[in-house]
């Protein structure tokens, strides 16, 4: 199972409007039955949280992709393993160091040197995964 947020009203606009544009684009069946009566704001936002939370994003950020097992991978800011992104989205997993044995694996989730601050990088984390880095 991916991870879930924890998430209430109010969501993101950008999925409501998302949303919106899906129950609309599903025409309703000759009997008045709308096929897409399941689909409500609090479903749609939970696979789109749990897309956002378990997707990995290239690291130019040109594109986004759900990994099934590297979904599961931890953060960590001395990641053991490291992710290297092809051209096709293929992703390879390296390690970043010696790992021990039994050691979890880990990568880290966002570049060490990608905020000036640990302030603004733990803000970062926040409002992306949920955590702050203690």
């Amino acid at each position: 199972a991916l991870c879930a947020p924890r998430l209430a009203p109010p969501y993101p606009d950008e999925w409501l409007d998302e949303r919106q544009t899906l129950v609309h684009s599903l025409a309703a069946n000759d009997d008045g039955n709308h096929p897409a009566s399941w689909l409500s704001e609090a479903w749609y936002a939970g696979v789109m949280g749990r897309l956002h939370l378990n997707s990995m994003r290239s690291t130019d950020g040109a594109w986004t992709a759900l990994y099934a097992l590297p979904s599961f991978i931890n953060h960590d800011r001395d990641p053991s393993l490291l992710a290297d992104f092809a051209a096709d989205g293929a992703l390879s997993l390296h390690a970043a160091r010696d790992i021990a044995p039994n050691e979890e694996l880990s990568i880290s989730y966002v570049p060490n040197d990608a905020f000036p601050t640990d302030d603004l990088r733990n803000a970062f984390l926040e409002e992306s995964y949920g955590f702050r880095e203690s």
